[in-house]
C-alpha cells in the first residue's frame, strides 16, 4: 500500500502550492513505478535515494532557467565613508539588469565594469560623484570610487536566489540543497516532479521522448504564468520611465530602416 505523504506545508498561516521533498520524491515514485518511503532521505531503498540526489540536481538546473519572480529579492545596503566593497546578500543568485540604483542621489547604477574599464578608471585616477558605477568580484560588490568612498548612499538593487529550498525553521527560502523529508521546494508541484522523472529516466538510460515533452510542457506553462504582461498602448510608447526597454524602443527603423 503506498505511503500516505501528507505533511502540510505552511507558509505565512496559509498552505502554500509547493510540495515538500519528502513528497516530490514520492510522487514520482509512483510515476515510475517504485514503492514510496516514509522517509525517502533516511530510505535504504538505492532508487528512493538515488531520486533525492537527482532532486537536488533539478531545483539546481530550474532555478538557472529565468528570473523566477518567486526567487526574486531586493537588496539595499548604505555605504560607509572609505569603505568601497559590500558583501552580496546570502543566496545571490545574479542581480537583474537595470534594477540597481543610489536611491540617495537618484541615479542609476553605471556598470558593471569590467576589469579592463576598472583598471582604465584607476589608472586616470577620476573622481566622479557616486552614480553607481560597481564591479562583481569574489561575493562582493565593488564601488568606485574606491578610494575615499563617500558614507551615506543608499544603495539598491533586485536579484534573482539561488535558495529554492525552505527548511523547517525559516520562513522563506534558505538552501539550495534538499536534505530533509520536510524541506519545502519552491517550485511548481507538477514542474518538479516531471523534471525528476525525467531525470531518473535519463539516469537509469530508459526511453525519455514522453517525458521530456512533458517536462517542456510544463516549463513552457510555468515560464508563461511566471509575471504579467504589459498592456500594449496603440496609441504610441509611453515614456514614463526612464530606461530602455519596451516603452521607449520603436516598432521598427533599427539601423536606419523603416
Amino acid at each position: 500500500m503506498p505511503f500516505p505523504y501528507t505533511l502540510p506545508v505552511v507558509f505565512g498561516g496559509t498552505t502554500t502550492p509547493f510540495l515538500t521533498a519528502g513528497e516530490v520524491v514520492n510522487r514520482t515514485a509512483l510515476r515510475v513505478g517504485l514503492t514510496q518511503a516514509p522517509d525517502p532521505f533516511s530510505s535504504t531503498d538505492g532508487n528512493i535515494l538515488q531520486l533525492c540526489s537527482l532532486l537536488d540536481d533539478c531545483g539546481k538546473e530550474l532555478w538557472r532557467e529565468r528570473n523566477w519572480t518567486h526567487l526574486t529579492q531586493d537588496h539595499t545596503f548604505t555605504t560607509i565613508a572609505d569603505q568601497s566593497a559590500y558583501p552580496l546578500p546570502p543566496g545571490f543568485g545574479f542581480m537583474l539588469n537595470q534594477t540597481g540604483w543610489n536611491r540617495t542621489n537618484r541615479l542609476p547604477f553605471a556598470g558593471p565594469l569590467s576589469n579592463q574599464e576598472w583598471q582604465y578608471l584607476k589608472a586616470q585616477n577620476v573622481s566622479l560623484a557616486l552614480t553607481v558605477m560597481f564591479r562583481p568580484l569574489q561575493q562582493q560588490i565593488v564601488l568606485y570610487p574606491d578610494v575615499n568612498t563617500p558614507a551615506g548612499y543608499t544603495i539598491a538593487f533586485s536579484y534573482v536566489s539561488r535558495f529554492w529550498v525552505q527548511t523547517a525553521t525559516a520562513s522563506a527560502p534558505d538552501s539550495d540543497t534538499p536534505i530533509n523529508t520536510s524541506d519545502i521546494i519552491w517550485f511548481d508541484a507538477l514542474l518538479i516532479t516531471r523534471a525528476l522523472k525525467l531525470a531518473f529516466l535519463k539516469a537509469k538510460n530508459f526511453d525519455t521522448t514522453s517525458a521530456q515533452a512533458d517536462y517542456d510542457r510544463a516549463l513552457q506553462l510555468c515560464m508563461g504564468d511566471d509575471g504579467y504582461a504589459p498592456i500594449l498602448n496603440l496609441a504610441g510608447r509611453s515614456n514614463t520611465l526612464p530606461l530602455v526597454g519596451a516603452q521607449n524602443i520603436p516598432w521598427t527603423g533599427f539601423g536606419g530602416g523603416v
